[in-house]
């Protein structure tokens, strides 16, 4: 497997700004976390006495941190390894792969390794922090060392997954959706099932609670043989399906289906808007575009209906053991919708330029007075267009459950949905900027999340910290400090609802800017891309032209 593809893939890895600044950078947002949280055990009251202990703060941190950690992970590692093979497809030098001498394995083993590496160097600057606050927490070795070894099996068995997703898809932006809603969906599995084994959170808290040694070791040997098993399983499905599969995407069906064609209204006065409505939509794998919208729309709203319930259950139960409602679960839900939003949005956005040089689209588009900017709006109001339908199927069974968490659930659930279009607005701006400057479908893809959500994570820590120790003060120094008081749950959520919403507006500003940005550097920078010589040594073909000149 240490072969000449792991040898490539580390050496086109290693370019970019990306990758030489994206480690140091969320080093630097731990850092961030940790001296304000420092700064919040030496706040004191009015009496005198500290508002928040070590001895009870650091620990939550810690617990924070590893959370953190592991949402960093499933983020990141489908993002570079469910592009592992889009570049070769779009280019076709994937069929000139076939032809050397090298095997299946070879060539999926080389890319696993060498992207699993890359992630594990991503986040390594932050391991350090972590470790530094867990020691001041009173955290033994083993519980680091148990860290270590989930995170690297995690990451095996999240890219080998990308990497099955990578072979199934034709495109890199829906070898990336599909590995999200593959994890998105295990993730719910595992909660409900449950299968403790493949819950890394799980797999450490004997660890975490100092537990008996041979409790520590059993619950890491099944979480590493569940996990390895999971990557064994999807790598090799991958090896044994790369060639066929490979083959019959770069050929093609051998037929069109005239029936979807002709289901289609006809062309408006916006065309591009019309397409990225009825022909690209949100359905990024071509399975799912056999599937007529109603069905999807349909299933979104079953999806929501079960999630919305459970979280009503759970308020519920809380509501009879406390005698009061709580939004917490509603809180978490609109949290996940939040980032299944975006990531939908980012995901299509990224490709929008892209994928029509990579596609061999732009001849046809030169032929049009299309400018960027009308090109680049149609394509944003043909994402929005997209993203209604599915919007709508969420928000009317959420709005209606979120009943059962009493006001504050309702209020939690609508301010959830009245923040999610500005910051859907951010994300699709930032990620129509990276792929007009990005190469290819990947690059644009892994700038994409980089932008879109290291910004909004560097936002939401330092609002989350600097409310909740604001918050803090405030109910120690004046309610006493009894968070089970339901006039104290209120102010907390009120803070963070008008955080949320401060934030987003913020943040749809700044995409603003960038799509403004997008616009005039559209026809200058595809031009320059079309220009740009290559490497001799790079093994690439002959560059493609812009989207829109």
């Amino acid at each position: 497997m240490l072969g000449p593809i792991f040898t490539l893939e580390l050496i086109r890895e290693r370019r970019g700004l990306l990758w030489r600044l994206g480690p140091w950078t969320y080093a630097g947002l731990l850092a961030l976390e940790a001296l304000v949280s420092w700064w919040a055990t030496s706040l004191t009251n009015f009496s005198g006495e500290p508002v928040l202990t070590p001895a009870v703060f650091f620990p939550s941190l810690v617990q924070q941190f590893v959370v953190q950690h592991f949402f960093v992970l499933f983020l990141l590692t489908p993002a570079l390894t469910a592009s592992a093979l889009g570049e070769e497809k779009a280019k076709g030098t994937l069929a000139d792969l076939f032809t050397t001498e090298l095997t299946s394995t070879e060539i999926v083993g080389g890319k696993l390794l060498a992207r699993s590496l890359r992630v594990a160097e991503m986040i390594l600057p932050s391991l350090p922090i972590l470790f530094i606050v867990g020691g001041f927490s009173g955290l033994p070795p083993t519980f680091f060392a148990a860290l270590v070894l989930v995170s690297l099996v995690v990451i095996l068995g999240v890219g080998s997954l990308g990497l099955l997703c990578a072979v199934e898809s034709k495109y890199t932006s829906g070898a990336l959706l599909a590995t999200y809603a593959m994890i998105g969906g295990s993730a719910l599995a595992v909660r409900i099932i449950p299968l403790p084994a493949l819950d890394p959170l799980e797999a450490l808290t004997p660890a975490w609670r100092q537990a008996a040694p041979w409790a520590t070791a059993w619950n890491l040997g099944a979480a590493s043989l569940a996990w390895l098993a999971v990557a064994g399983v999807c790598f090799a499905v991958a090896v044994w399906r790369l060639r066929p599969d490979g083959l019959r995407l770069m050929q093609g069906d051998g037929h069109k289906r005239d029936a979807v064609a002709l289901s289609r209204p006809p062309v408006g006065d916006d065309p591009i808007r019309w397409r990225g409505y009825h022909v690209e939509g949100l359905a990024l794998l071509p399975l799912f575009r056999c599937v007529a919208r109603s069905w999807g729309v349909l299933a979104a709203g079953v999806a929501a209906t079960g999630v919305s319930t459970y979280s009503a259950l759970q308020s519920v139960n809380y509501w009879s053991r406390y005698q009061h409602a709580t939004p917490w679960f509603f809180m978490l839900q609109g949290s996940f919708f939040l980032i299944a939003a975006t990531l939908s949005v980012t995901a299509r956005a990224a490709s929008a330029v892209t994928g029509e040089r990579e596609r061999d689209t732009w001849d046809s588009l030169r032929l049009t007075p299309l400018d960027g900017r009308t090109f680049l709006n149609g394509k944003l109001r043909g994402i929005f267009d997209s993203v209604g339908p599915y919007f709508v199927a969420y928000a009317l069974p959420a709005t209606i459950l979120s009943l059962t968490g009493g006001p504050l659930g309702l209020f939690v659930t609508i301010t959830s949905l009245l923040i999610a279009w500005p910051l859907m607005y951010y994300a699709a701006c930032c990620s129509l900027r990276a792929s007009v400057l990005g190469r290819s479908t990947w690059r644009s893809l892994l700038a994409a999340l980089f932008i879109v959500y290291g910004t909004s994570l560097f936002i939401c820590v330092v609002c989350h910290h600097v409310v909740g120790v604001v918050l803090f003060v405030v109910i120690e120094s004046y309610a006493g400090f009894r968070l089970h008081l339901e006039g104290e749950v209120v102010v907390i959520v009120l803070g963070y609802c008008i955080c949320a919403i401060s934030s987003s507006l913020a943040l749809a500003a700044f995409g603003r800017s960038q799509m403004r940005r997008a616009e005039g550097e559209c026809l200058e920078v595809s031009a320059q891309i079309r220009r740009r010589p290559r490497s001799p040594s790079s093994g690439r073909g002959k560059t493609r032209g812009p989207a829109c000149t």
